[in-house]
């Protein structure tokens, strides 16, 4: 980060969120600001084998590249593409490349899908969507005001999908667009 007063912040965010120690902290923000630069690369070089990325914060802050498997591997050129990339910048020891089931635009289809045939819904603010790259996987949360008609629907399109659906009953009465993580 080039203002040391926003690092600051960010930092203690960090250090309040994560329990890490200052140090750690600034590394974490250091090697996301590294990282961020390579992602539209990383995602291109996988093309419909991009899983999403992720930070693990309770594994010491390290990227996640997902990577669709293919059988049981996840090993390809893209793949070994990636790796390059990574090295290239000094970024491999603090990266893994993981094993997913979904792909990130198989994902955010979906989504699109859902959030469509559930519009009403939305616009009722009985529920919110997102995407987790950490939990390949489309989150919707629920509202207090969801009916017991509604739940159906939800769990139908849940069931009907072809991507793993999280749905996440929450304490709150209305819910608020919410941003893909």
């Amino acid at each position: 980060m080039e203002n040391p007063a926003v690092q600051a912040v960010a930092a203690e965010a960090m250090m309040r969120r994560h329990g890490v120690s200052y140090a750690d902290a600034i590394r974490r923000l250091e090697f996301q600001e590294a990282t961020a630069e390579l992602h539209d690369t990383i995602r291109a070089l996988l093309g419909d084998r991009d899983g999403g990325m992720w930070f693990d914060q309770d594994g010491r802050g390290r990227l996640k590249v997902g990577v669709v498997r293919r059988d049981t591997d996840i090993t390809d050129s893209a793949v070994d593409r990636v790796r390059e990339l990574l090295a290239a910048h000094g970024l491999s020891d603090g990266t893994d490349l993981v094993s997913v089931d979904y792909g990130w635009r198989e994902l955010a289809d979906t989504q699109s899908r859902i959030d469509k045939d559930l519009l009403d819904l939305f616009r009722a603010g009985k529920i919110s969507s997102g995407l987790s790259a950490a939990e390949n996987a489309l989150h919707i949360d629920i509202a207090t005001t969801a009916t017991r008609a509604d739940r159906a629907r939800l769990e139908r399109a849940a069931q009907q999908a072809q991507v793993r659906v999280l749905l996440i009953q929450t304490d709150r009465p209305t819910m608020t667009a919410r941003q893909s993580e």
